[in-house]
């Protein structure tokens, strides 16, 4: 999987933002990875969608990403942090809809 080490705080969403825009494809979906449960939780949801997808995990978890990187065998852009609030369940999908996740 292709890397990025984030900056810490605010900074990391601008880094996510040109991650997303410089290696994006199409058949692209999202995976939030919680460090800590060592799960993922899968978001459908637009290239567009993704920045603030990100943003509302890491509002929800308490939490900034720390990483961002492809994963070439699921066709995603994964965003790796540590869910501390247990907010966002993991290992299920979600469709990412009007600033909300609705499980699938």
């Amino acid at each position: 999987m292709k890397e990025l080490k984030l900056s810490i705080g605010q900074k990391s969403f601008d880094e996510i933002s040109n991650y997303i825009s410089e290696n994006y494809k199409e058949s692209y979906s999202l995976s939030i990875y919680d460090i800590l449960g060592e799960k993922t939780a899968e978001i459908e949801c637009s290239k567009e969608e993704m920045l603030p997808a990100i943003m509302l995990v890491a509002d929800m978890e308490h939490d900034f990403p720390e990483w961002i990187g492809i994963n070439e065998l699921t066709d995603s852009i994964v965003v790796g942090m540590n869910f501390t609030k247990g907010r966002l369940e993991t290992g299920c999908s979600y469709k990412y809809e009007n600033r909300k996740f609705i499980k699938k």
